[in-house]
């Protein structure tokens, strides 16, 4: 069974590699190098094949899997990680969502966590 479900989150961030220039943050990060950073809404999209409980009906309840996401929401990612980048939160949500699945013993096959940055650009990872 396959679950999916879609969430918009707030966040701010600032890209920097703290062990390189300022020259070479500005030139790799550009815009999302300013001092005080800025923002997105991201879209996240969250899939997870496993198998439905007989006791609960369910693959995982939507609202745990939507909790999780929602700690970062109207939060600055720098707090959470070194560099925040999309593919650094994907992979952040991944292992979150894995120790919530490990840690309550729900049994799964895959985990696929997508972050939209813009309508036209994201960044996946899976446990698969």
């Amino acid at each position: 069974m396959l679950i999916r479900l879609e969430k918009i989150i707030a966040v701010g961030h600032r890209l920097q590699n703290k062990g390189k220039s300022d020259e070479w943050n500005r030139e790799t990060y550009g815009k999302c190098f300013n001092v005080g950073g800025h923002g997105h809404n991201l879209k996240v999209v969250v899939k997870v094949r496993g198998f439905v409980n007989v006791d609960t009906g369910m693959v995982v309840n939507f609202s745990k899997i939507k909790g999780i996401i929602d700690a970062y929401d109207h939060q600055h990612l720098n707090d959470f990680m070194a560099i925040p980048t999309a593919e650094n939160l994907v992979t952040k949500l991944l292992f979150d969502i894995r120790s919530y699945l490990v840690d309550n013993d729900i049994t799964y096959e895959e985990i696929v966590v997508r972050v939209y940055e813009s309508d036209d650009c994201y960044a996946e990872n899976c446990i698969c």
